[in-house]
């Protein structure tokens, strides 16, 4: 863990979970007591990404627009991708500095494909 003491000793088992599930994602509200976000803002921990419920909701929905259009092989970022996706409209979806940074590591995993001994 990186903490020692959890500040909530009921998140053991859902962190727990997450590392033994080998989860790339774990959705909750309370991030304050997860991992330190690091330089970026991203709250990750042995390759697991901590997000809340909305911040997840757009990252599946701009991937599954990505994939279902095939726009992860465009020569525009993901990060650009977002802004011609959501940044015209009246009612936009921000692209926190968190969100963008996480698109970000994604395109960049995406770009390179699986690691050595993976699957896909």
């Amino acid at each position: 863990m990186w903490t020692t003491i959890p500040r909530d000793e009921n998140d053991w088992p859902v962190w727990t979970a997450a590392v033994r599930g080998q989860a790339q994602v774990l959705v909750t509200d309370n991030l304050r007591d997860g991992p330190p976000p690091d330089d970026r803002g991203i709250c990750q921990w042995q390759g697991i990404t901590y997000l809340r419920p909305t911040d997840f909701l757009v990252l599946v929905d701009v991937w599954g627009d990505i994939m279902e259009n095939g726009v992860a092989q465009a020569a525009f970022t993901l990060a650009e991708y977002w802004v011609q996706r959501y940044g015209g409209a009246a009612d936009s979806v921000p692209l926190t500095p968190q969100l963008q940074a996480l698109l970000t590591q994604m395109e960049q995993r995406l770009r390179e494909g699986p690691a050595p001994g993976t699957t896909s």
